[in-house]
């Protein structure tokens, strides 16, 4: 499945939306997840300005979920590691809700399709 740039963008605000209203929720059982934040000393906060901070450049992929939505995967790097982003987004109510599923060390190479601003 492919997405535009203004797709990421829309996801991007929607995520956004979700942190000002307090809307964004970790999935902190994951031992992958809690890893990453040992190893380079990271804070929740942290990880927010991180996923706040996230452009369309760091766009990987969408993956469909087995509900009506799409699961986006984003690449960053924190030096020095490569992280795996996996948010979802639903709107319930009129706001935005967002899940991280992962935040946690790349297990393979990303490649990124807005890379340098391409469309």
């Amino acid at each position: 499945m492919e997405v535009t740039k203004e797709q990421v963008n829309e996801f991007l605000k929607g995520l956004n939306s979700a942190i000002d209203n307090r809307l964004l929720f970790f999935l902190e059982d994951r031992s992958k997840n809690r890893q990453l934040q040992t190893e380079l000393g990271l804070s929740q906060s942290n990880l927010i300005d991180c996923l706040r901070n996230l452009k369309y450049t760091d766009f990987v992929e969408v993956i469909p979920s087995n509900a009506d939505h799409i699961i986006y995967v984003f690449g960053i790097r924190i030096e020095p590691i490569d992280c795996y982003i996996k948010l979802d987004l639903v709107q319930f109510g009129g706001k935005s809700i967002c899940t991280c599923h992962s935040f946690h060390q790349a297990e393979r190479p990303m490649s990124f399709p807005f890379a340098g601003g391409k469309e």
